[in-house]
């Protein structure tokens, strides 16, 4: 406890903190003045938004109706898609805070690393969790215009 608080305090942080990443997501953020804080802050809020993003894919409704075929075929349970209007907001919620992560990560870094760099990092970490939920709002979108419903294919047609 006591190599926790003069780290806290040579970090110039408000309260005890851990250097190390916590095992659990989600956790509370401490407010430091060291140099590259902001960067620290910003990897904290990477991992918080895998737990959001994995909470919102790992939805019965999205992953009993968002399948490949599903969305190739243009084929859904319109009672799924009704279900999934609540679910639409939280994705959407999720999917600004990603963009608003991408554009912090690019202000924080621009003065230490180049650009090349962070445009890889950012793709490398964070851009997986934009492109999943914007395709499944996406296919949404989609379905939930579709006025009329073709019938599913049969396997038995000749």
């Amino acid at each position: 406890m006591q190599t926790v608080g003069r780290s806290s305090k040579l970090l110039q942080c408000q309260g005890d903190v851990e250097v190390a990443l916590p095992k659990f997501a989600l956790t509370p953020h401490h407010k430091c003045n060291f140099p590259g804080s902001e960067l620290y802050d910003a990897v904290h809020t990477i991992r918080d938004l895998r737990y959001e993003v994995s909470r919102v894919m790992g939805n019965i409704h999205i992953q009993g109706w968002v399948s490949s075929y599903q969305l190739k075929h243009k084929f859904a349970s319109p009672a799924r898609l009704k279900d999934f209007v609540g679910n639409h907001r939280d994705f959407k919620a999720v999917h600004g805070k990603v963009m608003a992560l991408i554009d912090l990560l690019k202000t924080v870094m621009k003065d230490i690393f180049y650009e090349d760099a962070i445009t890889e990092f950012i793709e490398e970490h964070v851009l997986q969790f934009s492109e999943s939920i914007r395709r499944i709002m996406d296919a949404y979108d989609e379905l939930v215009n579709i006025r009329h419903w073709s019938k599913r294919p049969s396997l038995n047609a000749p």
